[in-house]
C-alpha cells in the first residue's frame, strides 16, 4: 500500500515533543515493510541547515529520504518562516494552510495514496478536505486531546473554504475546531494507548469532544519505541554510554 503520514514534527528533522518521536519511529518501521511510506511536514525555517540542504526542491515541495523514509516539506514561507514550530498567534491558520497545501498535492497525484494518516489537530482539516476522495482512507491519531486548534470563521474564509459547511466548536460557535473536523471526517480514530482511548470517551477526559468521539471507531494502540534512536549505548547527547 501507499501510506502517507501528515504531521507537524519528525524527530530527526524537527522535534518539540513526543509527537515527533511517534511519527518518525512509526514511519521508519513501516518503511522496512513492503509498503511505500511518505511523510508531509511544513518547511520550517529553523530546520538545521545540514538537514534542509539535502532536500531537492520542485515548486513548493522539497523532497528527500531521511532514515529510510521519503519526506516532503511544504514551503509556505508566510506561515512557517517564523523561527518557531508552535506558539504563534495564528497557529490554527498556519496549520490549516498546511493541510490545504497537502490536500492539493495529494489530489494532484496520478495515483492517490491508499491511506492518509493524520496526527493531532494540526492536520485535522485534511480529513475534511479529503472527504470526497473515495479511494483514500483517513486515519487520525490523537496524541493529546487537550489541544484542539480553534480557528475563527473569518480565517477559514481566507482559505477559500465555506465556513457555513463546517461544524462549529462545541464552546464557541464563531470558531472552527480543527481536531473536531479530524474526528468527524476520518474513517477511524486512534490514540497512543488503549487506556487513553477509553478515557477520552468520558466526560471527564473528553475535553468537550466525547460525544463526537462516540460516533467514530476509536482504537487505542500503545506507542512503540525506536530503539535505534533511543539507544543509550551510542546516544551522542548523553555524557556516558551504557
Amino acid at each position: 500500500m501507499n501510506i502517507v503520514h501528515v504531521a507537524s514534527e519528525f524527530t530527526s528533522i524537527i522535534k518539540v515533543g513526543g509527537l515527533g518521536d511517534v511519527v518518525s519511529g512509526l514511519t521508519k518501521a513501516l518503511a522496512q515493510t513492503d509498503h511505500h511510506i511518505e511523510v508531509f511536514l511544513p518547511k520550517y525555517d529553523n530546520i538545521p541547515l545540514d538537514i534542509s540542504s539535502k532536500f531537492k526542491q520542485t515548486g513548493s515541495l522539497l523532497s528527500s529520504v531521511v532514515d529510510g523514509v521519503t519526506i516532503h516539506l511544504i514551503e509556505l514561507s508566510e506561515y512557517f518562516n517564523r523561527g518557531s514550530v508552535y506558539g504563534e498567534s495564528d497557529d490554527s491558520l498556519r496549520f490549516a494552510s498546511f493541510s490545504l497545501a497537502v490536500s492539493n498535492h495529494l489530489q494532484a497525484k496520478p495515483t492517490p495514496p491508499d491511506i492518509v494518516h493524520l496526527h493531532d489537530w494540526q492536520t485535522g482539516l485534511l480529513a475534511y478536505l479529503l472527504r470526497n476522495s473515495p479511494k483514500i482512507k483517513t486515519i487520525l491519531t490523537i496524541h493529546n486531546l487537550f489541544y484542539q486548534g480553534l480557528i475563527p470563521e473569518k480565517e477559514i474564509s481566507k482559505l477559500g473554504l465555506n465556513k457555513e459547511a463546517l461544524p462549529k466548536d462545541h464552546k464557541d460557535p464563531k470558531q472552527i475546531n480543527l481536531l473536531k473536523l479530524g474526528i468527524l471526517y476520518s474513517d477511524i480514530v486512534t490514540t497512543v494507548s488503549p487506556t487513553y482511548a477509553k478515557e477520552i470517551l468520558t466526560k471527564e477526559m473528553g475535553c468537550g469532544l466525547e460525544k463526537d468521539l462516540l460516533t467514530r471507531p476509536v482504537l487505542g494502540i500503545l506507542n512503540g519505541l525506536d530503539t535505534e534512536f533511543w539507544n543509550p549505548a551510542k546516544d551522542p547527547k548523553i555524557p556516558f554510554h551504557y
